[in-house]
């Protein structure tokens, strides 16, 4: 579990780094940075066959406008998958209201078994679905 949190915090990190404005020539600024968010909600099926592709709708919120789906980071343990949404960020001129998104996070298995798929909701709370693949 701490794993996961040291990957989010990197990626935090990682977010100062990435974070930048140019100004062109014309003063036109662009502006881009990303970062973890929490999910609010998961909704998808309980069961699948074995290398069937299943969907879930997983709904997350970003702290302004400007934010929007960048991917989802996962670390897997046997048939545990961590999953954490990340957002990007592009725009200078944003509101800071925090907005309601929601993306498809696709899953497969090859082989039978239950999964748990945990998606972060915060560094202490996350949404379990369990998927039983026969």
């Amino acid at each position: 579990m701490k794993s996961i949190f040291s990957t989010l915090l990197l990626v935090l990190l990682s977010t100062s780094f990435l974070s930048s404005c140019d100004v062109s020539d014309d003063n036109a600024n662009s502006c881009y940075s990303v970062g973890g968010v929490g999910t609010t909600a998961v909704t998808g099926p309980e069961t699948a066959d074995v290398d069937e592709e299943i969907s879930f709708t997983v709904a997350f919120s970003v702290p302004s406008t400007c934010g929007s789906f960048l991917q989802f980071y996962q670390e897997e343990s046997g048939n545990e998958i961590k999953i954490t949404v990340a957002a990007k960020y592009e725009g200078c001129n944003c509101d800071n209201i925090a907005t309601n998104r929601s993306t498809i996070y696709k899953f497969k298995a090859t082989t039978a078994g239950v999964y748990k798929l945990i998606f972060k909701k915060t560094n202490t709370e996350s949404i379990t679905k369990t998927v039983t693949v026969e």
